[in-house]
């Protein structure tokens, strides 16, 4: 999540001391990870049952099934598709910000403080 939330030029945000799931992660993917979050640790998914579910979802996309998952991806990507075209297109600029070396003048601002 950090890094697509990197990738959109944005930070992430946090619920509750967990971070957001942004509204384009395909909702198959949400749940799993919602359920991983659970405060109860024995109401988490086992590492076996994560396994199996990510192997399923990969061989769905391996094989070109029209499944749920495999749905829910390709629309997930034709919106990241357009996100990054959208950053690409219309980079940030920062017109406050300095590009160039600058020289510090430590010593006289510290005469001027007096703290010399």
């Amino acid at each position: 999540m950090v890094f697509e939330k990197h990738i959109e030029g944005t930070p992430p945000s946090y619920i509750q001391g967990l971070c957001s799931i942004p509204t384009q992660v395909p909702k198959l993917i949400a749940e799993l990870i919602i359920k991983c979050w659970n405060s109860h640790p024995t109401e988490r998914p086992a590492s076996e049952e994560i396994y199996d579910t990510i192997c399923m979802w990969n061989n769905d996309i391996l094989n070109d099934k029209q499944t749920k998952f495999v749905e829910q991806m390709t629309k997930a990507d034709e919106s990241l598709e357009k996100v990054l075209a959208s950053n690409l297109s219309h980079p940030k600029v920062y017109s406050e910000e300095i590009y160039t070396s600058r020289r510090f003048d430590f010593l006289s601002q510290s005469i001027t403080d007096n703290k010399l």
